[in-house]
């Protein structure tokens, strides 16, 4: 008895391969993956913590889990972090890039162009 079975009803050659052993696979990767990640990115809050504001400040030292807690509340507080991508609301970087570009060309455009130049003023004599 197969395990997956990825017959669907359909007539299976022998070149067709069952994908569902790899997304099950590659989804564990990544839940195991980002969890390794939220450790790392804690102890290393946790040593700096320990290691730093105990001696400079006298603050009591911290434990993993306060550690993932001040992580976590500082991307709230500051953002950053690289968590989200979308761009609603905002003009991005790039938009105000080509913006000041497009701004200095067309300065340097029109500082190239001659100057126009007023024609002198000439009074008409009157005859008395």
């Amino acid at each position: 008895m197969k395990m997956f079975n990825c017959n669907l009803g359909g007539n299976l050659s022998g070149n067709t391969k069952c994908k569902v052993p790899k997304v099950v696979g590659f989804t564990l990767l990544g839940v195991v993956g980002a969890g390794a990640l939220i450790v790392s990115g804690s102890a290393i809050v946790k040593g700096l913590w320990n290691w730093l504001l105990t001696d400079l400040f006298g603050f009591k030292r911290i434990t993993l889990k306060q550690a993932f807690g001040l992580t976590i509340l500082a991307k709230f507080l500051f953002g950053g972090g690289g968590f989200s991508h979308s761009n609603s609301g905002g003009h991005s970087k790039k938009k105000y890039i080509k913006k000041d570009i497009l701004i200095k060309e067309e300065k340097d455009l029109t500082e190239d162009e001659p100057k126009e130049t007023e024609e002198p003023v000439v009074e008409k004599e009157t005859t008395k």
